[in-house]
C-alpha cells in the first residue's frame, strides 16, 4: 500500500476499498466453499496425527480449499496489477510477493491444516479474484475520472 500512496488522495482511498473489498470477497468466497465441500483438514487425520508432528493443537472444521492462499495471492496479484502502469521495480516487487505467498502457503502445510491441493485452488482463486477486481476497478475508474 505504501507505493500507492503517493497517488493523489482520492485514488489511494479507492485503492484501499478495492484491496478491503478484495480481501472480503475473497475470504467469504473461500469459508463457502469449505462449508459446501466439507472436506476435512489433515490434522483432524487420525492415522496422519499419528505419522506427522502437527504444531496446531486445533484447526477448523474443513480445509478445502484455503482463504490465506487465495487472500495473499488476490493481495499479491492486484497489486502487481496496479503497479504495471506506473512503478519500473515491478518485476521486484513481484519476486517479494511471489515469496510471501509462498511463505504464507508454506505455513499452512506445515501448521497442519491444508493439503497441497487447497493451496492451489487457493492460488488460482485468488488471482481469478483479483484480476475481477482489478477490471472492475479499472472501469470504475475511468467512469469517474470522466465526470471529474
Amino acid at each position: 500500500l505504501f507505493l500507492f500512496f503517493k497517488k493523489p488522495y482520492i485514488q489511494f482511498v479507492y485503492i484501499i476499498i478495492a484491496f478491503a473489498l478484495l480481501i472480503l470477497v475473497s475470504d467469504q468466497f473461500a469459508n463457502l466453499i469449505k462449508l459446501t465441500v466439507e472436506r476435512p483438514r489433515p490434522c483432524q487425520i487420525n492415522y496422519l496425527l499419528k505419522e506427522m508432528n502437527f504444531i496446531a493443537s486445533h484447526c477448523g472444521a474443513y480445509g478445502f480449499y484455503s482463504a490465506h492462499a487465495t487472500n495473499s495471492s488476490a493481495m499479491v496479484f492486484f497489486a502487481l496489477l496496479m503497479l504495471k502502469h506506473f512503478n519500473r521495480y515491478k518485476h521486484v516487487y513481484g519476486l517479494y510477493g511471489l515469496c510471501f505467498v509462498l511463505l504464507v502457503s508454506i505455513s499452512r502445510i506445515m501448521v497442519g491444516v491444508h493439503y497441497p491441493l487447497d493451496l492451489v485452488v487457493g492460488y488460482l482463486s485468488g488471482i481469478i479474484f483479483a484480476y475481477l477486481f482489478y477490471i472492475v476497478y479499472r472501469l470504475l475508474e475511468s467512469k469517474l475520472t470522466k465526470k471529474a
